[in-house]
């Protein structure tokens, strides 16, 4: 090439090519559809918003399958009418392609995609177009809240109640506060989209600090599927000791014969979600975690899912030598193992974060699933929200039981907005579709509000339980959690600061403050987690400023004062969504 440039036969110029991974595939365009009464109602105030030119919050509060996508849409049309542009927010990388397809579909080239999915140099192009105003949508999990548009106009936030949206490392930060800081700067609208709200947004909404806007029926007035709640306990008195109950084996084979497909959801990966020994009761637990390894069929697998660890399954208990060491619970690798040895004749694919590691794989299972190349998918939330296969006309919700118990006050909401959204995956076609929920506590307010489809019911029932404990939304919530390698350096710093916080809090009281309530110090749920011993302590307040101003006064204190502050980590979390 040298050769021939100094002859003059070639020239070498070098030239930007942006890559554009979202226009690989091909897409038939779609038309705006003539809007539902619901939707026109929608619409109308959205715009009206859009034309006041102040920020504004609206939450969209729709069944699953009431057409909250056509609204986006729509109002993303209006938006790119009006020379502005937007930004669209999904809780996780597996919805990125279904909606992608959607909104090229609408806008072709006009979107770029950003999430953590991309290559660096994918990540890099996309965000030159948006910056240099190539493109007019972005699309993407949180971090695309921070799409460099100069002339923002929306900010959707789907599914807008998902813990996802919540970034837990540092910089700590919520995309829905991002969002609503955004808009006020670009004099912008955030649509909150979700068919299970979370109780601080819907208590807003009520409040008159967003704009509610409801849709509770489906397009086309398609019935809400039916949804059985089976007591497990009752089916084990009946004998049966398979993972599926006898309604789920029966609608899993009435499905396969009408050539329909099917959804199986359990929010656990893995095989099996612990192993015991049965001789001396020994639980195989992670060296640098205080959780139980999960047993993991492929590779015969012992691993953990916080630090990911990992060693081989043992043939014999490393406590007493007995080989009577079994798993107990049970994952999705389990799920699928049941369903193939039970339906040979059923194609079977599994999604969860042994099965989408590498890049695409999302995207292929997904496409898979949706052009009929399998009967039925098995996965944990991956599944269980924003998916539309018409073709779905059963739902099997294998345990409900699963996040119902954890030590959080939000397991209840938690457990209602995933059973609600999972069962709205079936039906969304032409042919009705059913919803088996297993548990071994069918009297469960949560469960039976699921059952139910009524988010009202449950809304005033959580509602007061959360004034009553002084939970937010009625309180505003600060974690401090205390860290280091030496148990006795983290317990008796913790002490200490706790001392601190409570000195700077009692001089708040006699000239007139509010102050705030300190909960612990206390263990962390998950005491020792990656070789660090974390203890916590909890503040309370009504006022998020006094909260801060504590705190900040207290570490302050606490660092003069403590030789021991050196040898701990303290982290902070405002309004934390995990309390693990």
């Amino acid at each position: 090439m040298k050769a021939l440039v100094q002859k003059g036969l070639v020239r070498i110029e070098e030239r930007e090519a942006l890559s554009e991974p979202c226009l690989e595939d091909e897409v038939s365009p779609t038309v705006p559809l003539a809007p539902s009464p619901e939707q026109e109602k929608a619409l109308t105030a959205i715009f009206t918003a859009m034309e006041a030119g102040t920020p504004a919050t609206i939450l969209l509060h729709g069944v699953t399958g009431s057409g909250k996508t056509e609204v986006y849409l729509q109002a993303i049309q209006e938006v790119i009418r009006k020379g502005r542009q937007a930004i669209v927010l999904v809780p996780e990388i597996s919805l990125t392609p279904q909606t992608v397809a959607r909104f090229r579909a609408r806008f072709g080239s006009q979107v770029a995609v950003l999430h953590s999915g991309l290559s660096t140099g994918e990540r890099y192009d996309a965000w030159q177009r948006i910056r240099r105003g190539m493109v007019s949508v972005a699309v993407g999990a949180r971090s695309a809240v921070f799409a460099p548009f100069s002339r923002l106009g929306l900010i959707v936030v789907d599914e807008e109640h998902e813990p996802t949206y919540k970034q837990e490392q540092n910089p700590k930060y919520h995309a829905r506060e991002v969002a609503e800081a955004r808009a006020a700067y670009h004099g912008a609208v955030v649509m909150l989209a979700s068919a299970t709200p979370s109780l601080e947004s819907f208590y807003l909404a009520r409040q008159g600090s967003y704009t509610l806007l409801s849709m509770p029926q489906r397009i086309a007035s398609r019935p809400l599927p039916p949804v059985e709640v089976i007591d497990m306990r009752q089916e084990l008195h009946a004998g049966n000791r398979s993972i599926f109950s006898r309604l789920l084996k029966q609608g899993i084979h009435e499905c396969l014969a009408d050539g329909r497909q099917a959804i199986l959801f359990l929010n656990r990966r893995g095989f099996a979600g612990f192993i015991v020994c049965r001789d001396c009761g020994a639980v195989l637990k992670c060296s640098h975690c205080d959780v139980s390894l999960t047993y993991h069929a492929a590779g015969n697998q012992l691993r953990c899912h916080y630090c990911g660890h990992q060693r081989s399954m043992p043939a014999n208990c490393p406590g007493c030598g007995s080989q009577r060491i079994r798993g107990f619970g049970i994952g999705t690798e389990r799920v699928e193992q049941e369903v193939g040895r039970m339906f040979p004749s059923a194609r079977v694919l599994r999604m969860d974060m042994d099965t989408t590691g590498r890049k695409g794989s999302h995207d292929a299972i997904l496409n898979a699933f949706a052009s009929g190349r399998a009967d039925i998918l098995v996965g944990t939330q991956m599944v269980a929200k924003g998916l539309d296969f018409p073709n779905v006309t059963l739902v099997g919700v294998v345990s409900a039981d699963t996040t119902l118990n954890l030590p959080d006050f939000r397991a209840r909401e938690r457990t209602f907005q995933l059973l609600t959204q999972v069962a709205g995956r079936s039906g969304r076609g032409d042919n009705p579709g059913l919803v088996v929920i297993q548990t071994y506590a069918p009297e469960n307010d949560s469960i039976l509000a699921a059952r139910d489809h009524n988010f009202a019911g449950f809304f005033a029932t959580e509602i007061e339980n959360r004034r009553r404990f002084s939970y937010p939304p009625f309180v505003h919530l600060l974690r401090v959690v205390a860290s280091g390698t030496r148990e006795e350096n983290v317990m008796a710093g913790v002490h200490a600061l706790h001392a601190s916080l409570m000195a700077v809090n009692s001089e708040f009281l006699p000239s007139g403050g509010n102050g705030v309530e300190l909960l612990g110090p206390a263990p962390a749920p998950l005491n020792l987690l990656k070789d660090s011993f974390r203890w916590q302590i909890t503040v309370k307040g009504r006022e998020l400023a006094t909260i801060r101003r504590v705190v900040r006064l207290g570490l302050e204190r606490f660092v003069q004062n403590e030789p021991l502050a050196r040898s701990i980590a303290i982290g902070l979390d405002v309004n934390p969504l995990g309390m693990l």
